[in-house]
């Protein structure tokens, strides 16, 4: 860093890799989480415009262990008013909203991202998990079969959890 301080670019990615060292390999249990919040704060100073700065720090307040989820929501929000057409940011909203069980954020997300890509088959699984999660089993039954049946651009591994859903679902 002390080569790059301004490159917004390091910053996110020293915070990601400090949290993904400390989920993976850490023993002490938050002995990098401050430094790769403020890694990640530091890349969203340097470039307040970018909507993945947002969208990472709105995935690390998701996966912290009692984090705020109105903070990460916002972060998400942030995100998405930069780039709304992200459909990974989506995801990954919709995935920090489940984990905080905000089950209505989380359908509304994943609505929104049906919208905007009808046939991508992440939405229509998100969707699937959200209403099977409300114990909606009509409504996740046809949304996990549009997930099977939808694209899964470079992600054949999706595509095969999504069949392996439904599967499990009809059984």
């Amino acid at each position: 860093l002390r080569w790059m301080p301004f490159a917004d670019t390091t910053w996110t990615r020293l915070g990601v890799i400090l949290r993904r060292i400390e989920m993976t390999h850490s023993t002490q249990p938050g002995s990098t989480t401050s430094q790769a919040a403020r890694a990640l704060s530091r890349a969203i100073e340097l470039s307040p415009q970018n909507a993945y700065h947002h969208a990472n720090w709105g995935r690390f307040l998701g996966r912290m262990e009692g984090a705020s989820a109105d903070a990460s929501n916002q972060a998400f929000d942030r995100a998405l008013n930069l780039d709304p057409y992200n459909a990974l940011i989506f995801v990954d909203a919709i995935e920090a909203a489940m984990r905080h069980q905000e089950i209505d954020r989380a359908q509304t997300l994943a609505e929104r991202l049906v919208a905007k890509y009808p046939r991508y088959g992440v939405a229509w699984l998100w969707l699937g998990l959200i209403a099977r999660a409300a114990d909606r089993l009509d409504e996740a039954e046809a949304f996990f079969s549009n997930a099977a049946h939808g694209e899964w651009p470079n992600d054949p591994q999706g595509l095969s959890k999504s069949r392996a859903q439904l599967e499990a679902f009809l059984r």
